[in-house]
């Protein structure tokens, strides 16, 4: 018989799989802040001043990342480091 899709994600632990969420999140936010202030100019001397437009650019920029990360390339930047499947 194999394995399922479902209880190969339940070998992984969960503690690993929370900390790959959070380094995914903020790798791709800071990543992403940095792209959207330096193309729309909104940096400032106390670092970076978003509101309408470029808020729904990143809200959409996350989404696109884990879409594509975990249902296209096989998985985050962050999962594919932590080798979890």
């Amino acid at each position: 018989m194999g394995t399922s899709p479902m209880t190969d994600n339940l070998k992984t632990p969960a503690p690993l799989r929370v900390m790959a969420l959070a380094l995914d999140l903020i790798t791709v936010t800071a990543v992403s802040f940095w792209c959207l202030a330096c193309t729309t100019g909104k940096q400032t001397d106390h670092g970076m001043e978003f509101q309408g437009m470029p808020v729904l650019m990143l809200v959409i920029a996350l989404l696109a990342y884990f879409v594509v990360g975990t249902k296209i390339v096989g998985g985050t930047i962050w999962q594919r480091i932590l080798r979890i499947k």
